[in-house]
């Protein structure tokens, strides 16, 4: 192809003009706004974290900073107002608590990272800590607010009880790796004590292991993490925050009374031991055990009681029985697990090892979840159960282990498994409602009120929960 002169020209000339342009461009410097109405917004006024103990940092949270104008913005200086040094900022990955000209150009956004170390407080209760963030700039300053509350604690790293010992409400225990109590030696924890558990940290027992919770002040047992999984999912609703509760086979006479269980990777596990028909190795009374990833109650080879108490959402197997004696009066066997693809029962009765038979009675309480059938057992001779006026979810059974049985009748709970949020009370439409034998409180008076501590009325009801009318439109 031949091209005129002129025309070679004209394109020379084209490439030139824009070569030009590109250079000037690229050599004329940004421009930042002076005018003091274009201003930056945020994501949020407030930047929140919950309690932070004084051992841990917290969780790390984002601010947004918004240049939602039509002009390029340069920030003086954006800086804590405070000297609490409690607050962490970190900036374009820079960390401080200062910064100086920080530019967010037209239609942009800056990410601002926050973290909280509390140091040591001198206080039993919560102290509120509160800072701001300035941002200031063509005359104007603006504020994000930080809030938190630190938390004095007692901190145990793989601590021993060697000797008789009492945990006192005063201050929370934050506990590290394994806290063991020796064959032998007792430990007591007052009603209302706290315990919070880090990573895969265990609470394991040799001796005896004695909590006194009361329905007005529980004992609360968990994971160590407070804030958030998501904006409406904390922590203390996951399972497998921490490890659980163990009971060796040397331990014995243990009671759980009044208190909360959850997070864990497994709830609360005994070990095998010879069987003593004359005392039980663990009684657990008006508490709740939810919320594992491997079951929440696992005996092997054990005497165990329970009564009042909630057993919910094991993850696995919710409760799982294998040889030894039990007896269930007025509990809740619930599984609900949000992290879905169930494939066991919320209960399961089983031999030990094929060799050491079971024993388990059922007393007025439910059997139910989300599974088709929520009760297993083992076709073996070694295997026998009775379920006495309870609420059952498994196949229809005329045999003689079932005494006035309901069977798959919905029991109403009010469940939001998105959200993990679980009520497994009864409500005025549950089959569960003045339902049960009104000879176990009088067999067994510790059941004589619920595990809220309401009085039972002369229809008790299936559960560990009695329905309460709190008003006269809402009779059973």
């Amino acid at each position: 192809m031949i091209f005129s002169k002129n025309y070679i020209f004209r394109y020379a000339m084209l490439i030139a003009v824009l070569c030009c342009t590109v250079t000037f461009s690229s050599c004329e410097d940004e421009s930042f706004t002076s005018n003091p109405s274009a201003k930056v917004s945020f994501s949020t006024d407030t930047v929140s974290f919950d309690t932070v103990f004084t051992a841990l940092p917290s969780s790390t949270k984002r601010l947004m900073v918004y240049n939602k104008t039509g002009d390029n913005i340069r920030i003086n200086k954006v800086e804590l107002r405070s000297s609490t040094n409690c607050f962490h900022v970190n900036l374009n990955g820079r960390s401080g608590d200062s910064f100086s000209d920080v530019e967010i150009m037209s239609g942009d956004s800056l990410h601002i990272f926050i973290n909280v170390n509390v140091s040591e407080l001198n206080s039993d209760s919560p102290v509120q800590i509160l800072d701001s963030l300035v941002f200031i700039y063509n005359g104007n300053t603006q504020n994000v607010k930080l809030s938190t509350y630190g938390q004095d604690v007692k901190t145990l790293r793989k601590a021993v009880i060697s000797e008789n010992t009492t945990f006192t409400r005063e201050r929370p225990y934050l506990i590290y790796d394994t806290l063991t109590v020796k064959e032998g030696v007792t430990l007591e924890i007052e009603s209302g004590s706290k315990l919070y558990f880090t990573n895969k940290a265990t609470l394991e027992v040799h001796g005896t292991l004695i909590v006194k919770g009361l329905s007005s002040h529980p004992v609360l047992i968990q994971g160590s993490r407070l804030d958030y999984l998501q904006p409406e999912i904390p922590y203390n609703r996951v399972p497998n925050q921490w490890g659980g509760i163990r009971f060796c086979s040397e331990s014995s006479n243990n009671i759980i009374s009044g208190t909360i269980i959850k997070g864990g990777n497994f709830g609360i596990a005994v070990d095998s031991a010879a069987i003593d028909s004359s005392a039980y190795r663990l009684t657990i009374e008006n508490s709740t055990i939810t919320c594992a990833k491997r079951g929440v109650l696992n005996v092997s080879n054990a005497n165990v009681y329970a009564y009042n108490t909630l057993f919910a959402n094991g993850g696995y197997t919710t409760i799982s029985l294998n040889g030894g004696l039990a007896l269930f009066n007025h509990c809740t066997i619930a599984e609900y697990s949000a992290s879905g693809g169930r494939n066991n029962s919320a209960l399961g009765l089983h031999s030990y090892n094929n060799e050491i038979p079971l024993y388990a009675e059922f007393n007025n309480s439910i059997v139910y979840g989300s599974y088709r059938q929520e009760i297993v057992t083992e076709e073996s001779d070694l295997v026998s159960f009775r379920f006495n006026h309870c609420l059952l979810k498994a196949a229809q059974s005329d045999s003689a282990s079932f005494v006035n049985v309901i069977w798959n009748e919905d029991p109403t709970f009010k469940i939001e498994t998105s959200k993990y949020l679980y009520d497994f009370s009864a409500d005025s439409l549950s089959p569960m409602v003045n339902a049960g034998d009104t000879l176990i409180r009088v067999k067994y008076p510790d059941c004589q009120y619920d595990i809220n501590g309401n009085s039972r009325d002369s229809l008790p009801d299936i559960g560990a929960y009695e329905f309460v009318c709190l008003n006269k439109h809402e009779e059973p």
